[in-house]
């Protein structure tokens, strides 16, 4: 689906009664981010959640949440963390029994610091969702939009409404 653009404002445009997918592929500078001061911190639900893999050093856990920001207007956000020092203990740090890419996201941090970190970013918003379509069908229409926006693919589903 192609998404117009009104230049000035940095944020597309959407005809009337045309339901429009947005990905941070289709913007300008920040992405999505514009969108999260629309979105309310308490009320995202999640939509599916579990690990994710691209390769021995490129993997975690991810979860992809969903809210209507407003009537028709709906976000997906990601929440995901290094999986790297799920296991690791403080005595495991002490004791030197991590290996290099432990060491690696330990770096200049302590463990709970390192643990505790994560990356929550907006992946896609739609714009004109017709008044009563599913929650289930809207994020199942948000999460197909970021994979084809290259966003990490739950391979390992662990929950979520989509699976419900």
């Amino acid at each position: 689906m192609k998404t117009k653009k009104d230049k000035t404002k940095d944020t597309p445009a959407v005809n009337a009664g045309e339901m429009t997918i947005i990905t941070a592929l289709d913007m300008y500078n920040d992405g999505l981010e514009s969108f999260r001061e629309k979105t309310q911190k308490e009320k995202w639900v999640v939509a599916i959640e579990g690990y994710w893999r691209e390769g021995m050093y490129h993997n975690g856990y991810i979860s992809y949440y969903i809210q209507e920001y407003a009537p028709g207007s709906w976000a997906m956000k990601t929440v995901s963390r290094n999986t790297m020092l799920d296991d690791v203990t403080e005595e495991d740090v002490e004791e030197g029994r991590l290996n290099d890419d432990q060491a690696q996201a330990l770096w200049d941090r302590t463990l709970e610091e390192a643990q505790n970190d994560h990356c929550d970013d907006i992946v896609a918003v739609t714009l004109g969702v017709p008044e009563g379509m599913p929650i289930k069908e809207v994020a199942e229409k948000l999460y197909a939009a970021a994979m084809r926006a290259e966003c990490p693919h739950v391979t390992e589903v662990n929950g979520g409404l989509m699976m419900s």
